[in-house]
C-alpha cells in the first residue's frame, strides 16, 4: 500500500518488522539444528560393554520374577561398582533398564 507521501520502492514500517522477523526465525532454527546433533560419536555406543549385565539382569527377570529395574539394581549395586564408569549408580540403572526394554522387547 502506497501513502501520499511514500514511494513505491521505500520500505513501511510492517515490511521492516516482517523481514526483521524472518531473519530472527532463520537463526533461532540455525540453532535448533545445531542443537538436534548427537553427543556421542558415531558407534561409540555401550551396547557391547553392556551385553553381559543385560545378559544378568534377564536371568534375574526370568528366575527370580524380578522388574527390569530391580534386576539392574542388583546387577549394578548401591554403590555402582557392579558396572564400570564413571556414572552415576542411578544413570547406569537408566542406561540398563532401557536398553533391556529395547532388546528384550518386554515393558516392566
Amino acid at each position: 500500500m502506497i501513502l501520499s507521501n511514500q514511494s513505491a520502492h521505500t520500505p513501511t514500517a510492517a515490511s521492516a518488522i516482517g523481514r526483521k522477523l524472518f531473519v530472527k526465525c532463520e537463526s533461532i532454527a540455525a540453532v535448533d539444528k545445531k542443537a538436534s546433533k548427537p553427543h556421542r560419536p558415531a558407534g561409540t555406543t555401550k551396547e557391547k560393554a553392556d551385553a553381559p549385565f543385560l545378559e544378568r539382569m534377564r536371568v534375574f527377570v526370568e528366575q527370580e520374577g524380578l522388574s527390569a529395574t530391580a534386576a539392574a539394581w542388583k546387577v549394578v549395586e548401591k554403590d555402582g561398582s557392579g558396572v564400570p564408569g564413571n556414572a552415576s549408580p542411578d544413570s547406569k540403572i537408566h542406561r540398563l533398564v532401557k536398553s533391556y526394554k529395547d532388546t528384550d522387547g518386554n515393558g516392566e
